[in-house]
C-alpha cells in the first residue's frame, strides 16, 4: 500500500469514527432530552410566578412550562377532588397526567390575561392515580406581564384535606405539549425536588387557599399597630379598623371634621357583571355597564361617614351614608 493510499485509509477510518462519534453524541442528546428532568431548570413557585423571568430562564416567545408531581392519597378515590391555581397576569391551562383540568385566560392569537378569573377546578376521578405519583403540569403564555403579585402556589383538595405544592417546580422555556405527559417516574423519594406528598388537615380551606407557607393569623388592630415603624417626629394612632370600614379606597374629611369613605369591598369581582377582557395596565372591560342604585345588581361596595363626637380623636360616630353600590370608584 503507498503512502497516499495508507493516508487516504486514516482519512477514511478518521471520518468513518467522526460519524460514528457524531451519531452517539446526537443519540446522547436525544436520549437527554427525554429523560426525566433534563433540560427542565428548578424554580421557587410561586415566587417565580411574581417577576418574569431573564437570560437562560426567559420565556420562548412567550411560552414556558411549570410541572411538579404529587402522591394522591389512595383514600381520596371517590371522593371530591379539586386543584386551586391561581391565576397570574398570564393565560395558563392546567394538566393533571395529561389530561387539561383548568384554563384561565386566552392563549395567542387572541390573548387575554386571566387575572381574577375562577382558578379553583373539580378534576375527574379518572385524570388522578390513586396512591401513585401524579404530574401537574402548567403551560403559561406571558405578554407585558406585570409582576409582584401576591399569589399562593398550586393547593390540591380534598374536603378539609390539602397539599400545598409551595416550593422548586421543574420550569421549561417554550411550548411542547407532550411536557403534560412526558417523564412520569414510577417512584421517587419522599425528598425528592418538585415532589409533594404532604397532606395538611384544614380547618378553614379559604383561607388556607389565601396563605403562602409560613404566614400567620392577621393581627388584631390593637396589635398590628406595634409593627409600624414611623419617624420619631411622627405618632401613629389607629382611629379606624374591620368591621368599622373594609377594603378603604378613597377617604376625604368634611368641615365638620367628619371622615368619609369609600369602602371597596367587592373589588375585583363586581357583583353580576362578567369581566372579559384586561389589558396590560389592568383596565378590565366587562360584559355590561352596571345601573346606578338603586337600578341594576346591588353591591357590596359602599360610603360611610365616620365622626368624633367628644374630641377625643377617636370616631365614635360612624353611620352608612349610601349601601348597594357596584364598582364604587
Amino acid at each position: 500500500m503507498s503512502r497516499v493510499e495508507k493516508i487516504g485509509g486514516v482519512a477514511v477510518f478518521c471520518l468513518l469514527a467522526s460519524l460514528i462519534v457524531g451519531q452517539q453524541l446526537s443519540e446522547l442528546a436525544s436520549a437527554q432530552d427525554k429523560a426525566p428532568g433534563t433540560k427542565w431548570h428548578m424554580v421557587p413557585v410561586p415566587d417565580s410566578w411574581k417577576r418574569q423571568l431573564g437570560g437562560a430562564l426567559a420565556t420562548k416567545d412567550g411560552y414556558a412550562w411549570y410541572r411538579c408531581f404529587v402522591r394522591v392519597p389512595a383514600e381520596w378515590k371517590g371522593q371530591k377532588v379539586e386543584l386551586n391555581v391561581e391565576p397570574v397576569d398570564d393565560a395558563r391551562q392546567t394538566f393533571i397526567n395529561g389530561q387539561q383540568v383548568g384554563a384561565t385566560g386566552t392563549f395567542p392569537p387572541q390573548f387575554r390575561s386571566g387575572l381574577g378569573e375562577k382558578s379553583r377546578f373539580r378534576i375527574p376521578d379518572k385524570a388522578l392515580r390513586f396512591g401513585e405519583i401524579n404530574l401537574i403540569a402548567v403551560r403559561t403564555y406571558m405578554k407585558d406581564a406585570r409582576s409582584n403579585f401576591l399569589v399562593a402556589a398550586p393547593i390540591l383538595l380534598s374536603g378539609k384535606r390539602a397539599i400545598r405544592t409551595e416550593g422548586s417546580w421543574q420550569y421549561r422555556p417554550g411550548d411542547n405539549k407532550d411536557w403534560a405527559t412526558s417523564d412520569i417516574p414510577k417512584t421517587l423519594a419522599d425528598d425528592a425536588p418538585a415532589f409533594f406528598t404532604k397532606v395538611d388537615q384544614v380547618k378553614n380551606i379559604e383561607l388556607y387557599l389565601r396563605r403562602r407557607k409560613g404566614d400567620t393569623d392577621p393581627l388584631a388592630p390593637a396589635e398590628a399597630i406595634k409593627s409600624f415603624q414611623v419617624s420619631k417626629d411622627l405618632r401613629w394612632e389607629q382611629v379606624l379598623a374591620e368591621p368599622l370600614i373594609g377594603q378603604p379606597l378613597f377617604i376625604n374629611w368634611d368641615e365638620r371634621g367628619r371622615l368619609w369613605v369609600l369602602n371597596y369591598k367587592q373589588y375585583p369581582d363586581p357583583a353580576g357583571l362578567k369581566m372579559v377582557s384586561r389589558d396590560k395596565y389592568l383596565r378590565a372591560v366587562y360584559d355590561k355597564v352596571p345601573l346606578p342604585p338603586p337600578h341594576g345588581v346591588r353591591g357590596r361596595d359602599k360610603i360611610t361617614i365616620h365622626e368624633d363626637t367628644d374630641g377625643d380623636g377617636q370616631f365614635d360616630k360612624h353611620k352608612t351614608f349610601v349601601d348597594g353600590l357596584n364598582i364604587a370608584s
